[in-house]
């Protein structure tokens, strides 16, 4: 895993094998993309309420059982991932507001709303198919966004 100290920190505290695995691969995103904008992911911390900052960017992390994403741009950024079979009961979107977001299906607007509530501001969300998952990403404009496992750009 890269050196990040404050994500080094938080992965000594997870003991499934499994998820240590998921956190290394947003881990790999994360150095990857702060690569890309020149930026030293080194210097990445978490705010008190578990924000993820790097200094000079806004940073966004998500994984699943097998995918991890990284989306950082110089601003705001939110980005989401669900397995694509999700079934996201109605109910739920009415109860945080989502069910008026946009996207065609509730696994889409749920995502919209997860990545909205990260990025912190943006109307823009954009969708996409990466195996297994739908990715959404809400943001100002996005500068990269990173498969965790290969390095692939997406």
């Amino acid at each position: 895993m890269p050196e990040i100290p404050a994500r080094r920190a938080r992965l000594a505290e997870i003991a499934h094998p499994e998820e240590r695995a998921r956190y290394c691969a947003s881990s790999r995103a994360l150095s990857r993309a702060a690569a890309f904008l020149g930026l030293d992911s080194a210097a990445f911390f978490y705010e008190a309420g578990g924000r993820p900052v790097l200094p000079g960017a806004w940073v966004s992390l998500s994984h699943g059982e097998n995918l991890a994403v990284c989306a950082i741009s110089r601003g705001k950024v939110g980005v989401d991932l669900e397995r694509s079979e999700r079934q996201i009961p109605l109910q739920l979107l009415c109860r945080v507001g989502a069910q008026e977001g946009p996207g065609e299906t509730n696994l889409e607007k749920w995502l919209a709303y997860e990545a909205r509530l990260k990025a912190a501001g943006p109307e823009r969300v954009g969708f996409l198919t990466r195996g297994a998952y739908r990715v959404a990403v809400c943001a100002e404009e996005t500068d990269a966004i990173y498969d965790g496992d290969t390095g692939e750009k997406l």
